[in-house]
């Protein structure tokens, strides 16, 4: 039986949190089909990368690949290390695999990855999700401006993208992918994002995400949305200016999310106060060989803003595991922002 082969990319400081994502595969495969994930390290910490290869939940298969990151050269823009656009050259990481499951490592996954794996792709080299989160900025006309571009992402969204109203949700958040490796190396998907990048770096504050969305405009299918719920959508002034379409959309993703996407500054190890799935981010967390390093991460990001861990952190992750162990397999996931657009 073909493995499920799962990638994501790493840097020293997101190695710990590779292992949260394996743990909540393992936790949650139900196919019996075995799981590679693949980690591409960009770092140092030899220790820390030995530690994720020898982690081995359930039925995954953790295989650490540590390398030197060519892309280097672009830095850090705003949060984004440049071990994110390690993406761009998966294709040729990974010479002889055709298709995988590309994941961040800031999401944890509820349902089983078996069902992503099999999503059709409609002939299209790669599938993901629409960005929500920026869909419904462009509508509302957030007053949010890039910092790199000065541009609101209504702005954003018309003079980069050349997207109307009616195609907002074709701009796809690429921290889930289903990708035809075989395909993307045939339409030189690593050479022609990397190109984008160097032509209209200043122009791409979310970088690969946006480079991506650039040159495969029109290639990217559109996968079930609930593989994809990014925890903004969990704010109901979001939905300002949301379009009935877009509601539809939504209201299917939170009817049983696959995957909760902890994106941008909305992460349970830089929160001082429980996030909405935070306790189970935690729950997977405490079960990896990485919790007390994890810990101390916490502890440090907040002590940066002068805060404090919250006191019932491990009684939470506990209590929030506890409680979707029972509804697994019977009942959606639940939250009270859920519940009130489900029906």
């Amino acid at each position: 039986m073909d493995p499920i082969v799962v990638v994501s990319m790493i840097d020293d400081a997101y190695l710990p949190f590779a292992a949260v994502v394996a743990r909540s595969i393992a936790a949650n495969a139900a196919s019996g089909r075995p799981i590679e994930c693949h980690v591409f390290h960009a770092g140092t910490d030899a220790a820390g990368a030995a530690k994720l290869a020898a982690f081995a939940p359930g039925d995954v298969r953790i295989i650490v690949h540590t390398i030197d990151n060519p892309l280097d050269r672009f830095g850090t823009v705003g949060t984004f290390p440049p071990s994110t656009l390690l993406r761009l050259l998966l294709p040729d990481l990974l010479p002889d695999h055709g298709q995988v499951i590309y994941l961040d490592v800031d999401l944890i996954v509820l349902g089983d990855i078996a069902e992503l794996a099999a999503a059709p792709l409609g002939g299209k080299p790669l599938g993901g999700v629409a960005d929500m989160a920026s869909v419904l900025s462009a509508r509302g006309n957030s007053p949010f401006r890039w910092p790199e571009t000065g541009h609101t992402i209504r702005e954003q969204f018309h003079q980069v993208f050349g997207l109307t109203p009616e195609t907002y949700r074709t701009y796809t958040n690429t921290g889930v992918l289903l990708m035809d490796l075989a395909a993307l190396r045939a339409c030189k998907f690593s050479e022609r994002t990397i190109a984008c990048l160097e032509e209209r770096n200043q122009e791409l504050p979310l970088r690969d995400q946006d480079a991506i969305n650039l040159v495969m405009r029109g290639e990217i299918a559109s996968l079930p949305p609930e593989w994809n719920l990014a925890l903004p959508m969990l704010r109901l002034a979001h939905l300002d200016g949301a379009e009935a379409e877009d509601i539809a959309l939504l209201r299917r993703q939170l009817a049983a999310p696959g995957i909760i996407h902890f994106i941008s500054t909305l992460k349970p190890w830089l929160r001082s106060r429980p996030l909405p799935f935070a306790g189970l981010w935690w729950h997977f967390a405490m079960r990896t060989p990485f919790y007390e390093q994890i810990k101390q991460t916490h502890r440090a990001a907040l002590a940066k803003r002068g805060r404090h861990p919250h006191p019932f952190r491990a009684l939470h992750g506990a209590l929030a595991g506890a409680k979707w162990a029972s509804q697994r397999g019977s009942q959606p996931v639940r939250h009270p922002l859920i519940d009130s657009w489900r029906a």
